[in-house]
């Protein structure tokens, strides 16, 4: 990559990522007010480290921040679309649940609808594992490949859901996978993950803020659930591409 082209790919990464922080960062204490008045908190009980009502959707300003960023500076291709599409139909599943509670089948549902959706319309499989045993590509044949990207996807999204609840915790995690998949896509020219791992590490960095300890607000299922499935389709993009 010549230099010229390096600096200007470098300054438009940077815009994108300050766009994002600085929006999480305007959006968050609204957000905690907000929460309070609804009583979208996370109560406390013995399984629980804090001993206070903390507001639970983060993941919000999360949401907003990336996808403001994404709008004003990345083109709208065919994955774009189609991990955005994906990741509305989650956040949406995450904010009626922590506003309302659904069902864990409900939740799993609306997963499995959402990798359907941007695989759809992004085109995003896993085809490939890669040489696993030495003896060339392992390569997942077609009828098999929509349900293992579902599954990995799925697998995925409630592992980083599980993480939420500790100061600090969902978010540090998913900031280290987002930078080793930045730095990775920076190698290998891949802007568009380069572009979204910044978008959405913004967005956590300027929810971090407010979330390390002792945490004033938690991500909630509309964050974890949301950052938990971008990270594992830009997984899907950054292995799968031929880029």
């Amino acid at each position: 990559m010549p230099k010229e082209v390096r600096l200007m790919f470098n300054m438009h990464s940077l815009y994108i990522f300050m766009v994002a922080l600085f929006t999480a960062l305007i959006i968050v204490p609204f957000l905690q007010r907000w929460a309070i008045e609804a009583g979208a908190v996370d109560m406390p009980d013995a399984r629980k480290m804090h001993d206070r009502a903390v507001p639970r959707i983060g993941g919000v300003a999360i949401g907003m921040a990336w996808l403001f960023s994404l709008l004003v500076y990345v083109d709208m291709t065919r994955e774009v679309r189609g991990i955005l599409t994906g990741s509305l139909v989650v956040f949406c599943i995450g904010l009626i649940d922590d506003l309302y509670g659904l069902t864990p089948r409900r939740k799993f549902l609306g997963q499995i609808i959402a990798c359907l959706v941007t695989m759809a319309v992004g085109k995003l499989f896993i085809y490939q594992l890669g040489d696993l045993f030495g003896t060339g590509t392992l390569v997942i044949p077609a009828w098999l490949a929509i349900p293992f990207t579902v599954i990995a996807v799925v697998g995925v999204v409630n592992a980083f859901n599980l993480m939420d609840g500790l100061d600090g915790l969902a978010g540090g995690i998913s900031s280290i996978a987002l930078t080793a998949f930045l730095i990775l896509g920076f190698l290998n020219g891949n802007h568009l993950v380069v572009a979204m791992c910044a978008a959405l590490l913004g967005g956590i960095f300027g929810f971090l803020k407010y979330n390390l300890y002792p945490a004033r607000i938690f991500m909630g299922d509309t964050g974890s659930l949301m950052v938990g499935f971008i990270i594992a389709f830009l997984a899907v993009r950054l292995t799968q591409s031929p880029e």
